[in-house]
């Protein structure tokens, strides 16, 4: 948990650095050790999962559950209406489309401002 807390706050602190426009895009970098070290952990409890359940331990079933559960509470906390897979794919396609309208628009904004 430590490590994906990691990841969570030096990517918060990239994407501010990263929102001024004479900042070095390296800073984007600033979060991959955290998430390397979160991911690394993640796949240390696949093989106590292997070498508790043996090859049982490694098929997508077992995980599903957790991962219905986590993204079940998610949605949740912030729907009161049914926690349905159309409120996670709505919420996808709105990530998205904001993404690639930054992506698209945001060099264009950030020029127009500096000069």
């Amino acid at each position: 948990m430590a490590a994906a807390a990691l990841t969570g706050v030096l990517a918060v602190l990239a994407a501010f650095q990263l929102s001024f426009p004479d900042r070095d895009r390296r800073w984007a970098l600033l979060p991959l050790p955290a998430l390397a070290l979160w991911l690394g952990d993640l796949g240390w409890g696949c093989l106590q999962g292997f070498a508790r359940l043996g090859p049982e331990g490694l098929r997508l079933t077992t995980s599903f559950p957790c991962l219905a559960f986590i993204l079940g509470f998610g949605l949740t906390l912030t729907h009161y209406l049914d926690a349905a897979a159309m409120v996670l794919a709505w919420h996808g396609l709105a990530i998205a489309v904001t993404t690639a309208t930054a992506a698209l628009l945001g060099p264009k904004v950030m020029r127009a401002a500096e000069g």
